[in-house]
């Protein structure tokens, strides 16, 4: 019996949103995705080819944007028949965006030009010489690498007796518990498969949410929010998903980290209970700005100028990328004295790891609070503990964190 390869594309009109926003002017024709399976390696290269053209009447563009897994490899890209070097900064949703740069800038006048990008990526689910899925972030980039504006025609090559399952959907699989969703497998970065399949079931349950209460039937609270911005047109129905993962994301791991690096701390016997504070005052305010300086559960995010800008000797021009990190940030001992240790008393309230200006987290005071709230309860709890073996830390770039810190009773 033939093993099925089940290719899940997500919903074209959502990547149409994503890019439209990204750059409205540029529109893609004549879509062409190949995807080429080795079963025996379980890996397999994606190709995607389209003709972009400028239909902005006064807009300029210096390349564009795609959206890749985590485990995209070897990426290369071609504009015109030129090759062009694509550059890479993940983001906190599980993906990476590659900025592909056109040789020269694309103006209104310019003619369309012919573009072909490719990657690689190995971990197809299951037993390679009989797998039965793919998870949805293998090839969910798919609708986000031809979404502007055009219908992708899909060609998949797989050698030897497959059959081949083309999904609208996400292909959801039952799991036990939802904490896989933060699993990644040993030695990588990224997320595993089943995380971005348990992604997508989270995602269909947040719409559904919001679906239940359009229609007037709006409730007090964020999805009764969300379906009254959707009724009256405010929001698009393709934006639950981001609004909604962003707030998760934003109110579940920082702040896991922060009580997990508070923990670890106190564990340790790096601080003591005396110096995180006592009363209504544990931890104190100090001490929680003393915790996100020295290990800041965000170490860094990426943005994009709006204008040229000057930076330490680097001209930086319009719609640049900027790699902002605030793990570094925070230890400058040009603005924090003894700047690698651990001081509870210090007044860090300049640290960055809130961000800053407009980006400044809205959410802060609420992450200060359930820092305190946690802590207060474990401490009311367990008075005193200490380490019971080596913590894990999650294997990840962006996040500073914990996946358990194991403490016992301490006498």
């Amino acid at each position: 019996m033939a093993a099925a390869f089940v290719l899940s594309l997500g919903s074209t009109s959502a990547s149409a949103q994503e890019a439209a926003s990204r750059a409205p002017g540029l529109v893609a024709t004549e879509a062409v995705t190949t995807v080429t399976v080795d079963p025996a390696t379980a890996s397999f290269t994606v190709q995607h080819t389209y003709r972009l053209s400028n239909t902005a009447s006064d807009e300029t563009f210096a390349g564009f944007y795609e959206i890749f897994p985590p485990t995209a490899l070897d990426v290369t890209a071609s504009v015109g028949g030129v090759s062009t070097t694509a550059v890479s900064v993940p983001v906190s949703a599980g993906f990476a965006e590659w900025f592909v740069p056109f040789p020269e800038a694309l103006t209104p006048d310019s003619s369309p030009v012919d573009v072909v990008v490719r990657w690689r990526a190995s971990g197809l689910t299951g037993d390679p010489n009989a797998f039965d899925r793919v998870s949805e972030g293998v090839v969910s980039i798919a609708p986000y690498a031809v979404g502007r504006g055009a219908e992708a025609e899909l060609i998949v090559e797989i050698p030897g007796d497959y059959d081949v399952v083309v999904a609208d959907g996400y292909d959801l699989t039952t799991t036990d518990t939802g904490l896989e969703m933060l699993n990644r497998p040993p030695g990588e970065s990224g997320p595993s498969p089943q995380a971005y399949e348990l992604r997508a079931e989270l995602v269909s349950f947040l719409e559904d949410q919001v679906d239940q209460r359009r229609g007037g039937n709006y409730t007090d609270d964020v999805f009764g929010d969300l379906a009254r911005a959707i009724d009256d047109g405010s929001m698009e129905h393709e934006e639950i998903q981001g609004l909604t993962l962003l707030l998760i994301a934003a109110g579940m791991e920082t702040t896991t980290s922060l009580l997990g690096t508070m923990v670890h701390s106190l564990a340790t016997g790096a601080v003591t209970r005396e110096e995180l504070g006592d009363g209504v005052n544990l931890p104190t305010a100090a001490a929680i700005d003393e915790f996100v300086r020295f290990d800041a559960p965000a170490q860094w995010l990426a943005r994009v100028t709006t204008k040229p800008v000057s930076l330490h000797g680097v001209e930086l021009e319009t719609g640049s990328r900027v790699l902002m990190i605030f793990a570094s940030a925070n230890r400058d001992p040009r603005e924090f004295d003894r700047p690698d240790e651990l001081i509870l008393d210090r007044d860090g309230s300049r640290n960055l790891a809130f961000g800053e200006g407009i980006h400044f987290c809205i959410g802060m005071p609420l992450a200060k609070l359930e820092a305190r709230v946690g802590m207060r309860q474990l401490l009311r709890t367990l008075p005193a503990f200490e380490m019971n073996r080596e913590p894990t830390r999650y294997p990840s770039h962006v996040i500073r964190g914990y996946q358990n810190v194991p403490i016992r009773w301490a006498s």
